[in-house]
C-alpha cells in the first residue's frame, strides 16, 4: 500500500507519516517471525535452559519489538493522521519527524541490545555452564551500559511522542475531538509504563525482581499490561471515536467519550497500583524473610485492588458498548435487511416445477441422503443450495472421517466406549431429523408453499411459454 502510494497523482499532504506506517508494519512483522522461530521445540528448551537470559530475548525484546517498534509506530502515525486532517503547520511537522528521528533508532536499538544480550549471556550459561550472574559479570560494564543508553534514548522518543500527542488532544486544535480524552488517558498510562520498564532494568531493580520469584515475575506483567490496557487500547478506541463520523457514520459525544475515559482510567490506574503495590511488598516479605501473614494480607489486598479496576475497566466499556448498540440501530436494521435479501436472492424464486412438488418429495430426498450421510439433498432440489451446498460438502466428512477418529480403538479416543457404529447411527439419525425438520420450517417460509398434491409435471426441457 505504501509503495502504491508513491503513484498517486493527487496532493499527498499526509505523505511524511508513511514512515511511521512502514515502521509498524515492519516491526511486527520481525516480532511475528521472531515468535514463530522461538516457538521451535530446540529453540523453546535453549531459551528455558538459558534462564534470565533467555528471558531478554522472549519476552522482553519480543514484546518491546511489538509493542514499541510496532504498535506504538502505527498508532503515533494513526494520531498524528488524526490530528492533522485540517492541516499540518511547519513546527507540527518537524516535531514530528523529531520524535520519529529519535524514537525509532532508539527502539530498534534496544531491541538488538536485548536480542544480543540475551544470545551472548544465554550461551554462557548454557555452554560455559555459569549462571546468570557470572555471564553479566563477565561481560562488565557493557551490559548496564548498553541498556541504560538504548533505554533512555527510547523513553525520551516516547516521551516526545507522547508529549505532542497530549499537548494537540489537551491544549491544542484537536482537543474538540470526541476521542481526544482518551488519547490523553493513553498518553498519561505509557508516560508511566516506559518510565517502569526503565526502572527495571537497573541492576538493584533487575536484582530485586530475580530474586523475589512469583512476585518479581508480576511486576513486569503489571507494566505489560498498563501498557497495552491503558495506552494502546484507549489510543486505538479514541481514534476509532475521531475518524468515527466520517469512517463509519456513527457520530460520538465527546461526554460520552471523557465518560469512558474515567472509567477506563480509574480501572486501569487501580488494577496497576494493586498489582504493583500488592507484589512489591510481598516480595520484600520474602527477601527480607518477613510473616507470612504479612505477604497474605498484601496478596489479598492486591487481589481486591485489581478485582476493582477489572470491574471499572469493564463498566467503562459497557458505557461505550450500550452507547454503541443504541445508536446503531438504524445500520443493524438495514445490515439485517440486506442479509435477507442476499439469502433470498441466492436461493432464488422457487422455478415452477418444484411448486408442483408435493412437499414430502423433497423431505423424503433429505431423510434418505441424510441417513446415508449425506445430508443437504432434499434443501438443494427444494430450491434453497445456500443451505444444501454446505451440507452437501461438510456432512459426509463427520459421519466417514470425523466420528471414525473420534471412536478409534487406538489410543485414548473421546468416543472409544462408545463404538463406531453406534456413533455413526446416533449421528446419521439425529442430523437426519434436525435436517429435515430444518428444512420442513423452510419450504413453509416460503411466500409460495408446496402444493400438497402434484399435478402433472411437464419436462424439464419445455419451458413456461410452451405451457
Amino acid at each position: 500500500t505504501l509503495w502504491a502510494a508513491r503513484r498517486v497523482a493527487a496532493p499527498r499532504p499526509h505523505r511524511h507519516l508513511l514512515k511511521w506506517f512502514a515502521v509498524g508494519g515492519l516491526g511486527l512483522l520481525v516480532g511475528t517471525i521472531q515468535g514463530v522461530i522461538q516457538v521451535m521445540p530446540a529453540n523453546e528448551a535453549w531459551l528455558h535452559a538459558a534462564g534470565p537470559a533467555g528471558e531478554f530475548i522472549d519476552p522482553i525484546a519480543h514484546a518491546h519489538i511489538n509493542l514499541v517498534t510496532g504498535t506504538l509506530a502505527l498508532v503515533a502515525g494513526l494520531a498524528f493522521y488524526v490530528s492533522s486532517r485540517r492541516g499540518v503547520r511547519p513546527s507540527e511537522r518537524k516535531a514530528e519527524n523529531a520524535v520519529f528521528w529519535v524514537l525509532v533508532p532508539g527502539s530498534v536499538a534496544f531491541y538488538l541490545v536485548f536480542m544480543l544480550l540475551g544470545w551472548v549471556e544465554g550461551h554462557l550459561v548454557t555452554d560455559s555452564s555459569l549462571s546468570y550472574e557470572q555471564a553479566v559479570a563477565r561481560l562488565g560494564p557493557l551490559h548496564p551500559i548498553a541498556l541504560m543508553v538504548c533505554g533512555s534514548l527510547t523513553l525520551v522518543g516516547i516521551a516526545g511522542l507522547l508529549l505532542v500527542i497530549a499537548r494537540r488532544f489537551w491544549r491544542g486544535r484537536s482537543r474538540h475531538l470526541a476521542g481526544a480524552p482518551l488519547l490523553v488517558l493513553a498518553a498519561a498510562a505509557l508516560v508511566v509504563g516506559t518510565t517502569q520498564g526503565l526502572i527495571q532494568i537497573l541492576p538493584p531493580v533487575k536484582a530485586f525482581l530475580l530474586a523475589t520469584g512469583e512476585a518479581g515475575e508480576a511486576i513486569p506483567n503489571a507494566h505489560a499490561q498498563l501498557n497495552m490496557l491503558g495506552g494502546v487500547v484507549p489510543a486505538l478506541l479514541g481514534i476509532a471515536m475521531s475518524v468515527g463520523p466520517g469512517t463509519l457514520g456513527i457520530s460520538v459525544s465527546r461526554a460520552l467519550s471523557r465518560r469512558v475515559a474515567w472509567f477506563v482510567g480509574l480501572g486501569v490506574g487501580t488494577y496497576y497500583v494493586s498489582a504493583v503495590a500488592g507484589n512489591v511488598v510481598t516480595g520484600l516479605v520474602f527477601a527480607n524473610g518477613g510473616s507470612l501473614s504479612l505477604a497474605d494480607t498484601a496478596a489479598v489486598l492486591g487481589e481486591t485492588g485489581m478485582a476493582i479496576g477489572a470491574g471499572l475497566y469493564a463498566i467503562g466499556f459497557a458505557t461505550l458498548a450500550i452507547a454503541m448498540w443504541r445508536g446503531t440501530e438504524g445500520y443493524r436494521a438495514g445490515g439485517w435487511r440486506h442479509a435477507r435479501a442476499t439469502v433470498a436472492g441466492y436461493n432464488g424464486e422457487p422455478a415452477g416445477w418444484r411448486r408442483r412438488i408435493p412437499l414430502r418429495y423433497p423431505l423424503a430426498a433429505e431423510a434418505v441422503g441424510g441417513l446415508v450421510g449425506f445430508p443437504g439433498l432434499g434443501w438443494a432440489l427444494g430450491g434453497l443450495p445456500l443451505i444444501g451446498l454446505p451440507l452437501l460438502m461438510i456432512g459426509p466428512a463427520i459421519p466417514w472421517a470425523l466420528i471414525p477418529l473420534l471412536t478409534s480403538p487406538y489410543g485414548s479416543a473421546p468416543l472409544g466406549e462408545l463404538g463406531l457404529w453406534q456413533a455413526v447411527l446416533i449421528y446419521l439419525l439425529a442430523s437426519t431429523c434436525l435436517s429435515a425438520a430444518g428444512l420442513y420450517l423452510g419450504l413453509r417460509a416460503r411466500h409460495r408453499p408446496f402444493s400438497a398434491e402434484a399435478p402433472p409435471i411437464r419436462p424439464a426441457w419445455e419451458s413456461e411459454a410452451d405451457a
